[in-house]
């Protein structure tokens, strides 16, 4: 089974005590993801060639191996962005180098570290643009942020995504 490389983009592989990594390189970033030992892999200039095995599980690991290598390879071309909102009186978001610093109603504010691979920028100290070329790690930091403040549904206060709509509950009545 051979898995062409597009011209764009160089792939390394690094052997680390019988963990194999691969390495994607191209203009817009680096990108490292581990593949299974059970997999052999021999790497030429077009492609690289997937080795078979005996068993059928490995067999059936080699066709899901090569349906994410091509969709990671491909995906690698583009720039997936999305954008959060704080939302409340005093919320606040900055900037230093690789760190963000949140005021959102704590009495002490909330330092986040940005992962290699993702690009922040920040809009009026209200709205946060999120920018990188895997989806994979733009969701799970994107929700690593929403989850420091979760919106609220009675006073609509929080970190919300961009066209997400939230419904304000009724709170109690009085007699």
């Amino acid at each position: 089974m051979i898995i062409k490389i597009p011209k764009n983009l160089k792939i390394y592989f690094l052997d680390k005590r019988n963990n194999i990594l691969l390495q994607f390189i191209n203009k817009y970033g680096v990108i490292k993801k581990k593949i299974s030992n059970d997999i052999n892999t021999l790497k030429f200039k077009t492609g690289f060639l997937l080795k078979n095995s005996r068993n059928f599980k490995n067999l059936n690991n080699m066709f899901i191996f090569k349906i994410v290598m091509n969709n990671l390879m491909f995906n690698l071309f583009k720039i997936f962005k999305d954008r959060l909102i704080l939302e409340g009186v005093g919320y606040k978001v900055w900037k230093k180098l690789n760190i963000l610093k949140f005021k959102i109603g704590y009495s002490n504010p909330n330092y986040i570290k940005i992962p290699n691979g993702i690009k922040v920028s920040i809009y009026k100290f209200k709205k946060i643009t999120i920018s990188s070329i895997s989806l994979i790690y733009l969701r799970n930091f994107k929700y690593c942020l929403r989850r420091l403040k979760i919106p609220d549904p009675y006073k609509k206060k929080g970190i919300r995504f961009y066209k997400e709509i939230i419904k304000l509950k009724e709170g109690k009545k009085s007699k």
